[in-house]
């Protein structure tokens, strides 16, 4: 037969030394949580089908060229050479 020191009984020592395990486990099931959800919200989305691309790609063109300005002036470029004088405006 085991002897025990005096107050003790056959499993009082062992609830006490499992205190560690529960602090430790409250952190990590949050840290584990919170992995899963970051997971869950960065995973791809289901490609739309493709009439749905393009009539959003054709929405896309036309609202470029309802505000990419006036169409009718022609593109124009600045070359500034290192031994000339910046243009004034």
């Amino acid at each position: 037969m085991p002897r025990f020191a005096e107050g003790e009984g056959a499993g009082a020592a062992s609830v006490p030394a499992m205190g560690w395990q529960f602090w430790l486990a409250a952190p990590l099931l949050v840290t584990m949580s919170a992995a899963v959800l970051v997971w869950w919200q960065a995973r791809p989305r289901a490609t739309p089908s493709v009439h749905i691309r393009v009539r959003d790609h054709h929405r896309f063109l036309d609202e470029l060229g309802r505000h990419s300005g006036g169409g009718d002036i022609a593109p124009t470029s600045v070359v500034i050479a290192a031994d000339q004088p910046a243009p004034q405006a």
